[in-house]
């Protein structure tokens, strides 16, 4: 497997938040950090369309995912030296990946591969039932609902931990909150 899409190993519980764009991803990740007194890793793929491609980034190819895979497990790999026992990723490899395949119609075997090997203790996936917001970098507010399957099904496929997080944003942070809190019960006992 390619060394930059190696995580590296931790004790700290991990939980990826995961889902269509303008779901609520970063600020799940940002609220729940706040309430665990946390660093959540910003997600890459914006940065690299914001600050790494010149050129218009609805204009990508299949060129453009592993430079972006490398440069989220980067910042994931910087952040566990600050983090404390929790850490929040606003998006991971599973997220690339199903840009990847609803975008290019293929997932690069590389990333494929070190998907095979990441370690998180429980995904968040984000609903579709908050309202679309405007953004530069969002181009698909009517296909919110095919984008969804396939970060199910993806999840489903890697029998990956997950809880489904729909509603508001106070109702979604309550709901991530009590599954941490119990996760973290059985783990730790406390």
């Amino acid at each position: 497997m390619e060394e930059t899409l190696r995580q590296q190993n931790s004790e700290l519980i991990k939980v990826a938040i995961v889902g269509p764009e303008s779901t609520g991803k970063t600020t799940l990740a940002k609220a729940l950090a706040a309430h665990y007194e946390t660093v959540y890793v910003a997600e890459y793929m914006r940065h690299y369309y914001e600050q790494v491609v010149v050129r218009d980034p609805f204009r990508s190819d299949l060129s453009d995912i592993l430079p972006i895979a490398q440069g989220q497990i980067r910042a994931e790999n910087e952040a566990l030296a600050v983090a404390n026992s929790l850490l929040f990723c606003d998006t991971n490899l599973l997220e690339i990946a199903c840009y990847s395949e609803y975008y290019f119609g293929q997932i690069p075997a590389e990333l494929e591969q070190g998907l095979t090997h990441m370690q998180y203790d429980l995904y968040l996936l984000t609903y579709i039932d908050v309202p679309w917001e405007n953004d530069p970098l969002r181009d698909r507010p009517f296909d919110r609902q095919k984008l969804f399957s396939i970060f199910e099904e993806r999840l489903k496929q890697q029998d990956a931990p997950h809880l489904l997080l729909k509603g508001d944003e106070q109702t979604r942070l309550e709901t991530a909150i009590l599954e941490i809190d119990k996760y973290r019960e059985r783990r730790h006992g406390f």
